[in-house]
């Protein structure tokens, strides 16, 4: 399972197969252990080394990023519903995980790159995040069901439509979605 098109395939996103060793690993476990750490803080950056399954996990894929996020979305058509069009700071692309909520009901979108006269740029810091405001055009879109692949320096978007928050655990990378893609099949 890809995005839309051939062309977008390797820009967007890429499900992880069942066969793929990070598909199968216990990451509701990881999240209660990160969970204990933070009481139960959602959108914040936690070091991979504190949680011995995810140092080991790192040694054995040293191209990931050394923190993991967890980010929850409320459900519904409140503001908090949605995160908003952005480019992710510090990372090009991130293995999502979905840990609660994780249906149909919500979707990322892929958006065209920015305009410099059509869009604005906000960064905000503590999400290590940059907001893009205008008009943009979706070219993809995914519901994440399964641990997915994604690639974070293009325009993206959640919105959350069910009624349960909607948490995922995110472990970036500083290789694009191609390279990232590359390594995890060479292992």
């Amino acid at each position: 399972m890809a995005g839309i098109s051939n062309l977008i395939i390797l820009t967007t996103y890429y499900v992880l197969e069942n066969h793929d060793e990070l598909a199968n690993i216990d990451f509701k476990s990881i999240y209660s252990k990160l969970l204990l750490q933070n009481g139960g803080q959602p959108n914040n950056y936690l070091k991979v080394e504190s949680i011995n399954e995810l140092a080991s996990l790192h040694r054995n894929y040293p191209f990931f990023n050394s923190e993991v996020s967890i980010f929850s979305i409320d459900g519904g058509k409140k503001e908090t519903s949605q995160w908003p069009i952005h480019i992710d700071a510090g990372r090009r692309s991130a293995l999502n995980i979905p840990i609660l909520n994780c249906d149909i009901q919500s979707t990322t979108y892929f958006y065209s790159d920015p305009q410099p006269f059509r869009n604005k740029i906000e960064t905000v810091p503590e999400y290590q995040i940059a907001i893009v405001h205008g008009k943009l055009d979706v070219i993809d879109q995914f519901s994440l069901t399964k641990p997915t692949l994604i690639n974070t320096s293009i325009p993206h978007a959640v919105h959350n439509y069910g009624k349960g928050k909607r948490t995922i655990l995110s472990w970036g990378s500083m290789l694009t979605l191609g390279e990232l893609k590359n390594e995890l099949k060479s292992d």
